[in-house]
């Protein structure tokens, strides 16, 4: 999948209000901050604006707004159990390596 197959892939799972403001961007560009966000870590605050938005006003705050009204509406749920499905002959188990970091220790 190219870059812009899976900015849409995401788009299309996301209703818009009905109500309220208006949205000034394209949301594959809010899209494109919160998987470059997921996917480096980086703070919501150190996002670069400018590399996404270009020279449009658009704060990092909206782009937070944006990510944390559609994960609690299950958008993105919604999108990687998708993922997961369309894409299952790719995923080769056999080759996952399980450690003990996330196993609870009793004293």
């Amino acid at each position: 999948m190219c870059k812009c197959k899976i900015n849409n892939f995401f788009v299309q799972y996301i209703e818009l209000a009905r109500t309220g403001r208006k949205i000034s961007v394209p949301l594959w560009r809010i899209v494109k901050a919160i998987l470059y966000k997921l996917k480096t870590g980086v703070q919501w605050k150190h996002l670069p604006m400018r590399q996404f938005f270009g020279f449009t006003k658009y704060s990092w705050e909206s782009v937070y707004y944006h990510f944390n009204k559609w994960s609690q509406t299950g958008v993105w749920a919604q999108c990687y159990r998708r993922l997961i499905v369309d894409n299952r002959s790719k995923l080769d188990m056999s080759l996952v390596n399980l450690d003990g970091t996330h196993t609870p220790a009793i004293r």
